[in-house]
């Protein structure tokens, strides 16, 4: 199982939507299959707090807004309002 950290250096899972130890919000971003940090922009966009990641904004996956339970992002420029995983998906 590939593991992830926070900003904070606190252990996350892939499943996480929220740190522990910092309680900041976290994303998973599919085209580079890293779990992070996001901070909120304008109109509900997202930008990840890493070095690693480039300047893209991102939005949250429509499961996320209406039920909490998934932490892919979206790009923002992307006319979906689920994520890659959960399109593939009929129940959550």
């Amino acid at each position: 199982m590939k593991t992830y950290h926070c900003i904070c250096g606190q252990l996350i899972f892939f499943d996480n939507t929220q740190c522990v130890q910092c309680q900041q919000e976290l994303g998973f971003i599919p085209n580079s299959l890293t779990l992070g940090t996001i901070t909120p922009t304008i109109e509900n966009l997202w930008c990840v707090s890493s070095s690693l990641q480039d300047s893209l904004l991102y939005k949250k996956c429509l499961n996320f807004l209406e039920h909490q339970n998934c932490n892919w992002m979206i790009p923002s420029t992307s006319p979906e309002e689920y994520c890659l995983s959960c399109r593939l998906n009929d129940v959550i």
